[in-house]
């Protein structure tokens, strides 16, 4: 009987060896062997290459697989790639660019300006609006000048620019892409900092003064971004005061629910886009079904526009806004 069972088991053994193997052999060119039975094939990355063998291969220096399923790597004609080899360096990319690591600390200095970062969104979604803030751990202004079509940009080929204390820019971004970047302290030998990404559903409202602005929502937000909404006011007067009001009731179908939301502001002149990362006045509402609130921000002395970021932090079907903007002088 025992002789009968380990027999059973050992031709089971076997059996399961052959069937691992022609899953391997069996998985075509741009996928690997997952050694998951439900699964047995998997897409190779991006960034790697599946020749046919069931083994996924990390694409060599100066090559790229920028989508996945690749079964080769293609050269890239700067020679140069991105860490992750899934997009080449453009041809005027500085020899000593630097490319930023999410998460890691940013020496900012005159001497090498130069820098790029890889910005992703998930397969199948359209080109959504990103701000990126230069987060220094000092108050000193840098200038910031970023582009998508060249690897130097400056003041005069930049697609973007803005210069101040968390200098900040507002782009599109896509799949995958390289944004280059020039950043220079405007008045330390360095600063040390780092990169911040805010990716957010673009809405902007545009605000008339002194009357209370309605806004009825009938669509549902954005459930893997963050829900943003920018409140404009141009032409106030520089150095004057603005008391914002803003009522909300948001609704799914036909019940209420309570909630919250956050207000962004900066009192620095050059944020036109303030967000979680750049905003020096933060004001949390209270939770509840129609939740407000009133409170008074100080314009720049030398800024005429107004702009205050509303965060939701959830979606929603319905909803209504009520906001007003007072200009005090």
């Amino acid at each position: 009987m025992q002789r009968n069972t380990f027999a059973v088991l050992l031709l089971c053994l076997i059996g399961a060896t052959c069937f691992i193997n022609h899953v391997a052999a069996s998985c075509p060119a741009g996928y690997y062997d997952s050694s998951n039975i439900e699964r047995p094939c998997y897409q190779c990355s991006p960034g790697t290459y599946c020749p046919g063998d069931g083994k996924p291969y990390a694409c060599p220096s100066g090559t790229v697989a920028p989508h996945q399923g690749a079964s080769s790597c293609s050269s890239c004609s700067t020679k140069r790639s991105n860490s992750d080899h899934t997009i080449c360096l453009l041809a005027d990319t500085p020899a000593n660019a630097q490319e930023y690591v999410y998460g890691s600390n940013l020496v900012i200095n005159s001497k090498n300006p130069y820098y790029y970062i890889t910005l992703y969104n998930s397969f199948g979604q359209a080109p959504r609006s990103v701000q990126l803030t230069i987060a220094g751990k000092q108050p000193v202004p840098v200038t910031l000048h970023a582009s998508y079509t060249t690897g130097k940009p400056s003041e005069t080929n930049a697609q973007f620019s803005n210069k101040g204390v968390n200098a900040t820019i507002s782009f599109e971004q896509d799949v995958f892409r390289i944004l280059y970047l020039y950043i220079v302290p405007d008045n330390a030998d360095y600063v040390i900092g780092d990169l911040k990404l805010f990716k957010y559903l673009d809405l902007i409202e545009n605000l008339q003064p002194n009357q209370v602005n309605y806004y009825k929502f009938n669509a549902e937000l954005s459930q893997y971004d963050r829900n943003m909404l920018l409140f404009r006011l141009d032409n106030v007067p520089a150095g004057s005061r603005v008391n914002f009001t803003l009522n909300c009731d948001f609704w799914k179908k036909d019940w209420s629910f309570p909630f919250s939301y956050t207000l962004y502001h900066s009192t620095l002149s050059n944020i036109a886009y303030p967000n979680e990362n750049n905003a020096n006045i933060i004001v949390k509402s209270q939770t509840s079904s129609h939740p407000s609130t009133s409170n008074i921000f100080y314009m720049p002395k030398d800024s005429t526009q107004f702009a205050i970021a509303f965060y939701y932090d959830n979606t929603y079907y319905y909803g209504e806004m009520y906001a007003s903007a007072k200009i005090i002088n």
